[in-house]
């Protein structure tokens, strides 16, 4: 089953590879523009009209651009990798059970297998592809940096790392609920789709604000220089156990 799975998600998985080591060849390229980019915009802050100061935030920050790990956590951690890791993680779940109920093939391995060793080959096989992805994206990072020459450090972006990973694994787990209980493909994308958007409306109410996962996954905390946050990994960790078992209790019971 581990081959089929694999035969499956092969280009989803290297469509994925290709088109972020892309966007990162872009950041990186950027990198000799930003200070220029930066000085400019910190000369003529105070001249620019307050919405606008307001858009660009504080100019201290700017600043702190010009620093080679800050880019890197900011631009490539903070933005365009951590922004679509929640996407990845639905683009790789969505179809690991819906697929086989839509085309009526998960019969065929509940015939031949036991529903238990069905669901943890495919979970697992989903899994292991996401996280694969996220080590090979996190590391590219600061390597691809040091390759052009920029003073980049590795101890922050293996910091973040624990963080997505912990969030992915909550993330992937999420979405292969969706996949477990919809019958069809295009309902669990929908749904999946809709949490990835509802979760930064949630910072908008102070109480609700922990339940927007984007700060953690993109490794905020971490780029500030506050260390990792094991308070909300260990209760993101023990959630993402807890969608496991229902994950594997909703596959089990499920009648098809």
């Amino acid at each position: 089953m581990f081959w089929k799975e694999w035969y499956d998600m092969r280009l989803r998985f290297f469509i994925i590879l290709i088109v972020f080591i892309f966007m990162l060849i872009m950041t990186i390229a950027m990198r000799p523009y930003t200070s220029t980019i930066m000085d400019e915009i910190s000369e003529q802050f105070g001249n620019l009209p307050d919405f606008l100061k307001k858009l660009v935030g504080d100019p201290k920050m700017l600043s702190q651009l010009k620093n080679d790990d800050f880019y890197l956590l900011s631009q490539w951690f903070g933005k365009n990798l951590g922004q679509f890791l929640p996407i990845i993680a639905l683009v790789i779940a969505f179809p690991i059970f819906a697929r086989e109920t839509e085309k009526k093939t998960i019969y065929f391995f509940l015939s031949r297998k036991k529903r238990e060793n069905v669901f943890w080959s495919k979970y697992i096989t989903g899994l292991s592809f996401t996280k694969i992805l996220l080590g090979t994206l996190t590391i590219l990072g600061p390597v691809g940096m040091k390759l052009a020459g920029y003073n980049v450090h590795f101890s922050k972006p293996l910091m973040i790392l624990v963080h997505e990973i912990i969030a992915m694994l909550f993330l992937y787990s999420l979405y292969i609920m969706f996949s477990i209980i919809f019958d069809d493909q295009v309902k669990p994308i929908l749904v999946g789709l809709v949490t990835i958007f509802i979760m930064p409306v949630f910072s908008f109410v102070e109480s609700l604000s922990f339940l927007n996962i984007y700060p953690y996954l993109m490794g905020q905390q971490i780029i500030n220089g506050l260390g990792i946050d094991w308070n909300y990994s260990v209760v993101l960790l023990a959630l993402s156990f807890v969608l496991i078992f229902i994950d594997r209790k909703l596959f089990i019971t499920k009648e098809f």
